[in-house]
C-alpha cells in the first residue's frame, strides 16, 4: 500500500507547491517563519522514522548560480552557529508547536545534523498537534495525526548579498503495511 505525505501551510489544507520563496532576506537578517503541516493517509500503522534532513536543490526553476554551492553555504551558515541552538546563522526548525522561537526548541542544521544521510533531525513528540490513534513519540506521526513545524531562515552577517541560495529540505519515514 502506497502512503502519501501532504504538506501545507495550514492545519487539514491542501499541499504547497514544490519551491517555497522566503523572500529576500539581507545579511544580518532572518526569514518570517513558514508554518509546516505534515499528515499522512495510512490507515492501520502511523508512520515512524520521521526525520529532515537538507540536501542539495534538484528541482525545476534554479535561478542560482550553482546548487551545489549554495547547499555548502546555507550548511556552513549552521557549522558557524556551532550548536542546535541560535547563534549565528542556518535553516531552522521549531518542533515545539510554538509561534515563537524559544531557546532549545529549534533545530539548526549543519554537518552531521540534519545534512547527512545518516544523522537527520528527528521529528519531535511535542510537534503533533493533532495526536490522533495512538500516543505520538519522537520520530512518529500516528495515524490521523498531523505534525506542526516552524521553518526559518536566519542569514549571517558575514554571507554575501548577492544572489539566489535554493537548498531542498525533506523528510524521510518509515511506514509498515
Amino acid at each position: 500500500m502506497t502512503v502519501n505525505i501532504t504538506i501545507s501551510g495550514e492545519s487539514g489544507g491542501t499541499s504547497l507547491s514544490d519551491v517555497q520563496d522566503v523572500g529576500e532576506i539581507s545579511p544580518g537578517a532572518t526569514s518570517d517563519a513558514q508554518d509546516l503541516y505534515i499528515r499522512h493517509d495510512a490507515v492501520n500503522f502511523p508512520i515512524t522514522d520521521c526525520a529532515f534532513y537538507l540536501v542539495r536543490y534538484s528541482g525545476t526553476g534554479y535561478s542560482g548560480s550553482d546548487p551545489d554551492a549554495d547547499y555548502t553555504e546555507v550548511i556552513g551558515w549552521g557549522d558557524d552557529s556551532g550548536s542546535e541552538s541560535h547563534g549565528g546563522g542556518g535553516l531552522y526548525l521549531n518542533q515545539d508547536y510554538d509561534d515563537s522561537f524559544p531557546v532549545g526548541s529549534y533545530y539548526c542544521f549543519r554537518s552531521g545534523y540534519g545534512a547527512d544521510a545518516n544523522c537527520g533531525i528527528e521529528l519531535q513528540d511535542d510537534a503533533i498537534n493533532n495526536v490522533g490513534t495512538g500516543a505520538a513519540t519522537d520520530g512518529e506521526i500516528p495515524v490521523e495525526g498531523e505534525a506542526f513545524v516552524k521553518v526559518r531562515l536566519d542569514v549571517p552577517d558575514t554571507a554575501s548579498a548577492a544572489g539566489d541560495r535554493f537548498i531542498q529540505l525533506v523528510m524521510a519515514y518509515s511506514y509498515t503495511s
